[in-house]
C-alpha cells in the first residue's frame, strides 16, 4: 500500500552545493560545453570537468544564491524552497 503522505517526487540533498537559479551567473566560455538540458545523458572530457570544479571553488561561494526561474507547480505557481528547513540544516 502506497503512503498517500507525502508526494513522491525526485529530490538532491547534499551539503555541498551551488544554486543560482534566477540569479544566474556568466560562466567562462570554454566551460559550456558542459552545459546541458533536462534529461541529457554526457560524457565530458575529465580534464574540463576538473578545470571546471576548479574554477567553481575560485569563484563560487556554496549555497542557495536565487529561486527556480521557470519551475511551476500544477496549479501554476512557482516551486519555493523551505528556506527554514535549509538554514536549520546549514545550508543556506
Amino acid at each position: 500500500m502506497k503512503s498517500t503522505q507525502y508526494v513522491e517526487e525526485p529530490v538532491f540533498i547534499s551539503d555541498k552545493f551551488i544554486y543560482y537559479g534566477d540569479n544566474r551567473i556568466n560562466i567562462p566560455a570554454k566551460y559550456l560545453c558542459l552545459v546541458g538540458g533536462r534529461g541529457t545523458r554526457v560524457n565530458h572530457n575529465e580534464k574540463v570537468q576538473n578545470s571546471f570544479i576548479e574554477w567553481l571553488k575560485s569563484n563560487c561561494e556554496l549555497g542557495l544564491h536565487g529561486m527556480p526561474k521557470d519551475n511551476p507547480d500544477k496549479n501554476g505557481h512557482k516551486k519555493t524552497f523551505h528556506l527554514a528547513s535549509l538554514r536549520s540544516a546549514g545550508l543556506a
